[in-house]
């Protein structure tokens, strides 16, 4: 099935942030659901998912500090790493 992209979708560019920030971990978790099975991966391989958790809590930390969504949707960097023994 293939879908549309959009864009600023909701007119206020600056709510759109969490969708987005939202969108970056969702990404970083299903690339460490893939590489986690693997006995052993390069750090080439690691670089895409701490990419996309950095830009991912960087975006969380540009929206309002007082939004009560952003302290929830920002409590998966205190997660434990699933792939830790």
């Amino acid at each position: 099935m293939h879908g549309n992209v959009v864009l600023n979708f909701t007119r206020h560019a600056k709510g759109d942030l969490h969708i987005y920030a939202r969108g970056y971990q969702q990404a970083a978790s299903a690339l460490v659901e893939v590489f986690c099975p693997k006995p052993d991966y390069s750090d080439a391989e690691s670089c895409p998912i701490v990419f996309l958790y950095r830009h991912a809590i960087e975006l969380y930390l540009t929206l309002p500090a007082h939004s009560v969504h952003v302290r929830k949707q920002a409590a998966f960097v205190s997660q434990p790493d699933k792939c830790e023994n």
